[in-house]
């Protein structure tokens, strides 16, 4: 893993290749291994730059505020690189038009895929489109795997006793991946979807759509405790110190609109 401190967090990247630099932005759901195949093809040609935005991957989220191309243009600066042709698929795509638009002349091309943008508001029409067609969220269409990997790849360890501690996510509503388990042993965690056969020292018991909600920033998790959405059961530190191991997603504190999609508490 390559770092380098960009502002005031530590930003992971891969840098390989010779030639026209190519850097390459990824979608909010993923980080910069998207792009292993498209590395693999291009650093022939290319210096080919894949970074993990503030917050993904292996790259940090200082509590301080924050603008993505901002760390694009810092990582550009750290590397030497003047310009470069930015690749951006989805969340990964408005930050490179984001790039585009404040710092044109560091801007060779631009390819962007799906790219979402940032500061548009929907139309009241595609609005009430979107809810004609989506409709309320159906729990089994909640995808919990991408909460349960991001828990395991962001889960505050150091408030953890030390030797091994071992929690328990259960999901009652669903019927397919309702119950998971991290082992976690220093910074190391484990996820299991299957009973590891360990001793639980914490159990967490949420509906899918609850906890969704609350690392997503659409719930707050206060009042998910308070209204016993969240049900802690287990040892009283781990359950008291849960706010502080329990890391909400990357982009739970981003505003979003009140209209659109939402989760339902």
């Amino acid at each position: 893993m390559t770092t380098i401190r960009v502002s005031n967090a530590t930003i992971s990247y891969d840098d390989v290749g010779t030639g026209p630099p190519v850097l390459l932005i990824h979608a909010g759901i993923a980080d910069r291994r998207m792009w292993r195949a498209q590395v693999a093809a291009l650093r022939d040609r290319h210096r080919v730059i894949a970074m993990d935005l503030r917050g993904y991957g292996e790259s940090d989220l200082p509590a301080t505020a924050f603008a993505h191309h901002d760390d694009v243009i810092g990582l550009l600066d750290a590397l030497g690189v003047a310009r470069a042709a930015l690749v951006g698929c989805s969340f990964g795509g408005a930050v490179a038009i984001d790039v585009a638009i404040a710092h044109p002349d560091r801007v060779t091309a631009l390819a962007l895929f799906g790219s979402a943008l940032g500061g548009h508001d929907w139309s009241d029409a595609t609005e009430q489109l979107w809810d004609d067609l989506v409709g309320a969220v159906d729990p089994e269409d909640l995808d919990v795997t991408y909460l349960m990997f991001d828990m395991q790849r962001r889960l505050d360890t150091s408030v953890f006793p030390d030797g091994e501690t071992v929690l328990s996510i259960g999901f009652p509503d669903l019927d397919t991946f309702g119950h998971w388990w991290l082992v976690c042993s220093g910074a190391d965690v484990d996820l299991c979807y299957e009973d590891p056969g360990k001793d639980v020292d914490c159990y967490v018991t949420a509906a899918s759509a609850d906890l969704i909600a609350v690392w997503m920033g659409d719930r707050s998790l206060r009042g998910a405790l308070e209204s016993g959405a969240i049900g802690l059961v287990g040892d009283s530190h781990l359950t008291r110190s849960f706010p502080k191991w329990f890391a909400r997603s990357a982009i739970a504190g981003v505003p979003r609109p009140e209209t659109g999609l939402r989760f339902i508490d």
